[in-house]
Formats: C-alpha cells, sequence, structure tokens
C-alpha cells in the first residue's frame, strides 16, 4: 500500500512540475471588451511584441494588432491566439465584446431630447 501511495504521489508531482515549468505566452485567458473600445492584452515578462504573433479567429467581432491591442468590431466572442514565434508555444484569451447598455440609453434619451426641442 505504501508503494501504491509513492508512486502515485511521484506521478502527481512530476505532472505538477510539467505544468509549472511551462512557460505562457499571455496572462490573460478572458477579456471582456465593450463596443467601440479597445484593450491591450499583455505577455509574458520575459518577451516582447517581437517574439509573439497575434491572430484573431473572428476579425469581424475583435481584431488584434503585432502589439496584442485588441480592438472590438462587433458583439460577439472570438478567440486571439498567441503564439512564441521561437518555441513555438501559444495561449488563447477568449475574447467577449458587449454593448455598453447604459450608453445605448443615453443616446436614446439624448435623441428624444432633442426630438421634443
Amino acid at each position: 500500500m505504501k508503494k501504491c501511495i509513492s508512486i502515485v504521489i511521484s506521478i502527481l508531482m512530476i505532472a505538477v512540475m510539467a505544468v509549472s515549468s511551462s512557460a505562457y505566452v499571455m496572462s490573460q485567458r478572458y477579456m471582456t471588451v465593450y463596443y467601440g473600445h479597445t484593450a491591450q492584452l499583455c505577455i509574458d515578462k520575459n518577451l516582447t511584441v517581437d517574439d509573439v504573433t497575434f491572430v484573431s479567429s473572428d476579425e469581424r467581432i475583435a481584431s488584434v494588432d503585432e502589439n496584442g491591442l485588441v480592438t472590438s468590431n462587433g458583439v460577439g466572442s472570438c478567440t486571439i491566439t498567441c503564439t512564441n514565434n521561437e518555441t513555438g508555444e501559444s495561449d488563447e484569451c477568449e475574447i467577449h465584446v458587449e454593448l455598453l447598455w447604459w450608453k445605448l440609453f443615453e443616446n436614446i434619451i439624448y435623441f428624444f431630447r432633442n426630438l421634443m426641442r
């Protein structure tokens, strides 16, 4: 029984070390961006923007430039993939683009106020 427990613990330790030793490329895994706004993705402190490539899964929802600046283009969800050019490691960040509802209501109120004048 002791031998079985020590084997299980050894396997778990190896798995934890393998996961913790792998370098990440981006620090975010999920981000909400409001329609019409931008957000900056953060990469590993040991990397520069010259070391990575950013790609959006759907440019109609959000696009990303070579510096990791995400621009919201439409409401919905997409994935930004960042790849380390040297090692080939990649990370993904799920982007959700939402409307600012209070801004929509503010514009409607402004419209009706001007209509009543």
